[in-house]
């Protein structure tokens, strides 16, 4: 079978080495993975501190979006408990709770109108968002009756991913505030 190297994605992640040769990282989010009801780890941060043998570790956790704090909480306890049995250096441990989306199954697209025209006024409005092309805004039901929103825009070229991401993210707020319980999703593109 012959593959076309457009279809072949190659993903580069830096390697911290360990006594056991396993990056600090890869450790940290195999101990957050066997705690029970953690759904996905991501943005693992590692801070030595200087003058010190001591290392403190930030990380993002995905957990059942309907789970209440308490529930959520006991689990970022678990991770922290199971971090610090495989990393005895590890002083600090915060622990961010996401919620995670599961599959979502009988999607209704939405026609244009209404909703679409909002979630358009959203993306150009006053505030000065950054988005200068939209290229498409997917609105969709679940069968639990709330929206999917997928949108793709185009944003300044030199624009930093920091400031990219924040953009989308104060977006996606505004639209979860007006639609409470979407599933909104950003695709931001370079505009040249």
């Amino acid at each position: 079978m012959r593959v076309k190297p457009r279809n072949i994605t190659v993903h580069f992640e830096p390697v911290l080495g360990t006594n056991n040769n396993m990056p600090l990282e890869l450790l940290i989010e195999n101990a957050a993975s066997r705690v029970s009801g953690v759904r996905g780890v991501h943005n693992v941060i590692i801070s030595k501190i200087t003058n010190t043998h001591t290392t403190d570790v930030s990380l993002h956790i995905q957990v059942n979006r309907l789970a209440t704090l308490t529930e959520a909480h006991s689990i970022a306890n678990a991770v922290e408990e199971s971090i610090k049995k495989e990393l005895t250096s590890v002083e600090n441990i915060t622990v961010h709770l996401e919620p995670v989306i599961s599959d979502v199954v009988g999607m209704e697209p939405i026609s244009e109108g209404a909703v679409h025209h909002s979630i358009r006024s959203i993306l150009v409005g006053e505030e000065a968002r950054g988005v200068k092309k939209i290229d498409r805004i997917g609105i969709y039901r679940t069968a639990e009756n709330t929206f999917k929103i997928d949108i793709n825009c185009s944003f300044s070229s030199k624009m930093t991913i920091e400031q990219i991401h924040d953009r989308v993210s104060e977006i996606e707020k505004e639209i979860r505030t007006k639609y409470p319980g979407s599933i909104v999703t950003i695709h931001a593109e370079p505009s040249y």
